[in-house]
């Protein structure tokens, strides 16, 4: 977890190893970590031995690097509905709420989600470590405004489930991220590439 609530009622980044401050979900003493080679956070201590959040997935560079682009107000949204509450990685201006998904995830987590936060859910995913398993169906003849349709060998069959919109980020070296239109986690996976920096732009954020 990136941002705390300090005494003075501010949510405020780790600044030292040890300092405590309040997780802004559950109101429940978290305990700062930094060091040279870990992403500072806070944690939870006195007996939970994860986030209240069960949704919680561990910090990366890459969620630090999506989450960056956005103003700090944004990120690490607490969202409540029906007594629930979750903290949504980014929740934009107009409501849009943007989950970064590093890692697999089970079908019935991604059902949960997508109930949760609604039409207004959009997933980024990274791709980079899957990439290698994307083929361009080279046999689809392609004009300007056709999607690309890829053969997705050993497919994240989870995402088949998935009945929001999904962007998969390829890593630092793409300018585009591509934007799933059919197939999620089947053999063919079919979409449109569209430019990172107007996808971030149009959702308050800046490429930095």
């Amino acid at each position: 977890m990136r941002y705390a609530i300090n005494n003075d009622k501010q949510r405020v980044e780790v600044s030292e190893s040890g300092e405590l401050a309040l997780c802004p979900c559950c109101s429940k003493p978290v305990k700062g970590r930094r060091g040279d080679h870990r992403i500072h956070h806070w944690y939870h201590y006195e007996g939970l031995s994860s986030n209240c959040d069960g949704w919680y997935e561990p910090m990366t560079e890459w969620h630090l690097k999506w989450q960056n682009y956005f103003p700090s107000q944004n990120q690490e949204v607490v969202i409540t509905k029906d007594g629930e509450k979750h903290i949504a990685d980014i929740k934009t201006s107009t409501g849009v709420i943007l989950e970064f998904q590093n890692s697999s995830i089970n079908s019935n987590v991604i059902r949960k989600r997508e109930k949760f936060y609604g039409q207004k859910l959009v997933w980024i995913i990274n791709a980079l470590p899957f990439k290698k398993n994307l083929l361009l169906e080279q046999s689809v003849l392609w004009s300007k405004g056709d999607p690309y349709v890829y053969k997705w060998n050993r497919p994240r069959r989870s995402w088949e489930v998935s009945i929001r919109p999904i962007f998969l980020d390829f890593g630092p070296d793409w300018d585009e991220l591509f934007w799933v239109k059919k197939g999620m986690g089947t053999r063919s996976l079919e979409g449109i590439y569209y430019n990172k920096k107007k996808f971030i732009e149009r959702n308050g954020g800046d490429l930095i």
